[in-house]
């Protein structure tokens, strides 16, 4: 994750927050190790003006949050007003869409950039993707992400065989840094998602669809189970 961010000694890192589990410890281990400052904002307990105003003030260099949070967060900045000093802007957690390139491209300066990501809590950080903050950017130029080093993904039908380039199907996460497993009274389908394999890698099956390009980059497309994600929270549509 820093190094996505391109976190360095002297950055100022806000992780801004709408709910409870955001900001996590691993996010604070992320800046201490990588010499930066850590500007938490949650935005439960904080108005988006005001938090706006002090990380301005403090000079903050990157964010990393849901699309939600940023939305929330650029809502408090005053008419024709940015982050001046904001360079690198990481999202994830939800889809990013096209309005958020956009919101960002008026809200932040000419040379910063946005960063989206693929991530579960099960996998870590699976794929991303960077663009420039202007306004000639694309959907295609963000639909595929670059898979994260170390990471493998496979592309699987209903019956459990891989599909080819192009095909969609169940995203299905290989690496070392998979979940060992769940703890306590667990939905047997659900710890079925993760397998151990024998070169010590796991796997997780995720509940995204999605295909791989031709050049090994993967396209999102939809879920195929019934959580979906609304302002950062899970929700089940059962």
């Amino acid at each position: 994750g820093a190094k996505i961010l391109e976190l360095t000694p002297g950055a100022k890192l806000s992780v801004v927050s709408t709910f409870d589990s955001a900001l996590t410890s691993a996010a604070a281990l992320r800046t201490i190790l990588s010499g930066a400052t850590l500007l938490p904002v949650d935005l439960r307990f904080e108005t988006p003006p005001k938090a706006a105003a002090r990380l301005i003030a403090a000079g903050l260099t990157h964010v990393y949050c849901t699309p939600t949070a940023i939305r929330l967060l650029c809502s408090g900045l005053p008419e024709g007003g940015i982050f001046p000093d904001l360079r690198s802007i990481l999202l994830g957690g939800e889809k990013t869409t096209m309005a958020d390139v956009r919101l960002l491209a008026h809200s932040t300066p000419p040379d910063a950039h946005l960063r989206a990501t693929f991530a579960s809590t099960e996998t870590q950080l699976v794929a991303h993707t960077t663009v420039p903050l202007t306004g000639d950017v694309q959907p295609e130029d963000f639909a595929d992400m670059a898979i994260a080093e170390g990471v493998t993904i496979d592309i699987l039908a209903e019956d459990g065989s891989r599909k080819a380039a192009g095909e969609i199907g169940r995203v299905q996460v290989t690496s070392k840094m998979i979940t060992l497993g769940y703890q306590g009274d667990v939905d047997p389908a659900q710890a079925d998602k993760v397998t151990h394999n024998p070169d010590g890698t796991r796997s997780y099956m995720t509940d995204d669809m999605g295909y791989l390009t031709p050049d090994g980059r993967i396209v999102l497309t939809s879920r195929a189970g019934r959580e979906i994600k609304i302002r950062g929270r899970r929700v089940d549509l059962g």
